[in-house]
C-alpha cells in the first residue's frame, strides 16, 4: 500500500545549474551476459487531474526518485485551497536490474523569464558509462513554480503565488556526447502563461497584467543511462479542438495512433520519455491561456508501446473550447542481458494540495 507524505514546502529555484541526486547501486553480481549487474529506476510518465474543477497553475510537477518513490506537486491558485477540490495522480516508472547497466539521476534548474523558454548544457562524470555499448538521456520529471521571487517591475496588485492560466508546457533532453566517462547533453524547458480574454466570464485583469513580467521557477529532471543492447525511438504529434458545453465536456486523451507514434520493443526492456510538449490555446484566440483540469503523458507495454497524452479543461466551470497540441518523443531500451529484470512501479490515488512524496 503506497502512502503520500506531505513535504513542508516546495523547492525554490532561482538560477540555472545542475544537481546530481543519485547514481546506480554498487556493482556486485553478474548478469546473464557476464557483465556486472546494476539497478536503476527510470520514469515512464504521469497524469495529474483535479477531481472537480479546472485551475490556474501555481505549482505543478512530478519527479521520479532514485529509490522508486515520487515527488508529486499540484497547487491551483486560491480556489484549490478552499476544500472544493483535490489532486488525483497516476505515476509510473520501471525498476531495472541488468548486467552492464549504468544510471545517474540529476536535475537542471532555471529561473525562467516572461519569454517562457530556457536551455542549458549539462556535463557530468558517470563512472563506467564509457564501457557500455549505448548511452541515452531521458526525462525523469519536471517542476513548475509560480511562487518565486519576482523582478522589480512585477505589478503589486497580483499575488504570483496564485499562479496563471496556461498555454501549456514542455521539456526535453538531447542525445549525449561522451569523452571517456564525461557525458554532455542539452536540456530545454518551455512554460507558457496566457492571459484570459475579454469574453472569459471570470476574466482576471490583474493576472493578465502580471504575466508579461512573471518569473517562474522551473526544474527538469533527467536520467543518464548506459547499457548493452538496442535502442528505438519515435515521435508523434496531433492537434484537436476540444469542445466547451458548459459543464464537463467530453475531452478524450490522445493515443499513440492519434499521435502517429509507432514504437515496439523486445524483452527484456522498458519505455522511456525524452521529450514532450502539451500545447494549449483557446480556440480561435492566439496566445490566450486557460484553466486546466488535467495533464499528463503515460507510457506502458512493449508491442506496441501504449502512449496516452492528455490536457483538458473539462469541469463545472470550464470557460472556453480549447485547441490542444501534444507532441511526444518516446523510446524503447532493449537489454542484451537476457536475465535482466524490469519491474513496473505505478501509484494511483489522491493527495493533499501542495508537494507530497508518494512511496510504498
Amino acid at each position: 500500500m503506497h502512502r503520500p507524505v506531505r513535504l513542508a514546502a516546495p523547492l525554490l529555484f532561482l538560477a540555472a545549474g545542475p544537481a546530481l541526486v543519485g547514481c546506480a547501486g554498487d556493482k556486485g553480481d553478474t548478469g546473464a551476459d557476464g557483465l556486472p549487474t546494476s539497478e536503476g529506476v527510470v520514469w515512464s510518465g504521469w497524469n495529474h487531474t483535479w477531481s472537480s474543477l479546472s485551475h490556474r497553475i501555481s505549482l505543478a510537477g512530478v519527479m521520479s526518485e532514485a529509490d522508486g518513490s515520487f515527488t508529486s506537486e499540484m497547487v491551483g491558485g486560491d480556489w484549490s485551497h478552499n476544500d472544493l477540490d483535490a489532486p488525483t495522480y497516476r505515476l509510473h516508472a520501471n525498476r531495472v536490474t541488468a548486467g552492464g547497466f549504468v544510471v545517474a539521476h540529476g536535475t537542471t534548474t532555471f529561473s525562467m523569464g516572461p519569454d517562457g523558454s530556457s536551455a542549458a548544457t549539462e556535463t557530468l562524470t558517470v563512472d563506467g558509462i564509457s564501457e557500455t555499448a549505448n548511452q541515452i538521456v531521458v526525462l525523469r520529471g519536471f517542476h513548475i513554480d509560480a511562487s518565486v521571487e519576482q523582478s522589480s517591475d512585477y505589478p503589486d496588485d497580483y499575488d504570483n503565488s496564485l499562479g496563471y492560466c496556461s498555454n501549456g508546457f514542455g521539456f526535453s533532453v538531447g542525445a549525449p556526447s561522451l569523452s571517456g566517462d564525461e557525458v554532455s547533453f542539452d536540456v530545454a524547458a518551455a512554460v507558457r502563461w496566457g492571459p484570459t480574454g475579454p469574453d472569459d466570464p471570470i476574466d482576471r485583469s490583474d493576472m493578465n497584467g502580471a504575466i508579461p513580467h512573471a518569473t517562474t521557477g522551473v526544474a527538469v529532471g533527467w536520467t543518464v543511462i548506459g547499457w548493452d543492447g538496442d535502442w528505438a525511438t519515435a515521435s508523434g504529434s496531433a492537434t484537436a479542438d476540444l469542445p466547451h458545453t458548459g459543464s464537463y465536456s467530453e475531452q478524450p486523451s490522445f493515443s499513440a495512433d492519434d499521435l502517429g507514434l509507432s514504437l515496439s520493443g523486445g524483452s527484456p526492456g522498458f519505455p522511456v520519455l525524452t521529450a514532450f510538449d502539451l500545447g494549449v490555446e483557446v480556440t480561435g484566440a492566439d496566445h490566450q491561456g486557460e484553466y486546466l483540469r488535467s495533464y499528463g503523458v503515460e507510457l506502458s507495454g512493449s508491442d506496441p508501446v501504449a502512449v496516452t497524452a492528455e490536457v483538458t479543461n473539462s469541469s463545472l466551470l470550464e470557460t472556453a473550447p480549447i485547441t490542444v497540441t501534444p507532441t511526444v518523443t518516446a523510446g524503447w531500451v532493449s537489454l542484451a542481458d537476457g536475465g535482466a529484470e524490469v519491474a513496473p512501479i505505478s501509484y494511483e490515488g489522491e493527495h493533499e494540495i501542495g508537494t507530497v512524496t508518494i512511496t510504498e
